[in-house]
């Protein structure tokens, strides 16, 4: 199986990078057993104190990956279904995890990716950053991410852009509570991320 999650442990710190180009990180059945493998080695490694979950290239995360089901003949909508459980399964695993995960982000985060921002414990955004529940414009409604995002995000915004689909920016995204900071350049999101894994 190709290696679409890079795991990295460095002083206390296990950074785990979703790598999936192809498909720009997407969720699929790969990435999220890597990534919950990964979390799981997070969970039980007594060297590991802290998650840095981050990615390569310009999208943190598209995502659900429906072209896997969509190939099996499913419509939308099923494809959707399909990946539900996983979905939950992996911010359950995100929440529950008694170690601090740091979501560290430079890039596009679109639809499910969502959940997995929703899910960290602290979000930091760099200057490449943008956002968008792209699930409304397949006509489907962005609800079990709905589950980390509603607690986060304030009731007006959720509401426009669980509707819209509408793309929006790092400082929008932390107006509105999605993100814990941004950062105006790499260096400083680099710094950031520095600064709260030290404390």
């Amino acid at each position: 199986m190709t290696e679409v999650v890079h795991s990295h442990l460095e002083g206390g710190v296990l950074t785990l990078t979703l790598d999936s180009p192809k498909n720009r990180n997407a969720l699929g059945a790969a990435l999220v057993e890597q990534l919950r493998n990964g979390l799981r080695e997070a969970e039980t490694n007594a060297d590991v104190r802290a998650v840095v979950l981050t990615h390569a290239g310009g999208t943190f995360c598209a995502g659900a990956d429906l072209s896997e089901a969509l190939a099996g003949g499913a419509s939308v909508q099923e494809a959707s279904a399909i990946g539900t459980g996983a979905m939950l399964d992996l911010m359950r695993t995100i929440l529950e995890l008694p170690k601090p995960v740091i979501a560290k982000i430079n890039g596009h985060v679109r639809a499910g990716g969502f959940g997995l921002v929703g899910a960290a414990d602290i979000a930091l955004a760099g200057p490449a950053c943008t956002f968008a529940l792209t699930e409304s414009r397949l006509g489907l409604a962005p609800s079990v991410i709905s589950l980390v995002l509603l607690p986060k995000m304030t009731a007006r915004a959720s509401g426009r852009y669980f509707l819209s689909g509408e793309s929006f920016d790092r400082q929008t995204a932390v107006r509105i509570g999605l993100i814990t900071e941004s950062f105006a350049t790499t260096d400083d999101l680099d710094a950031g991320a520095d600064t709260v894994l030290a404390g």
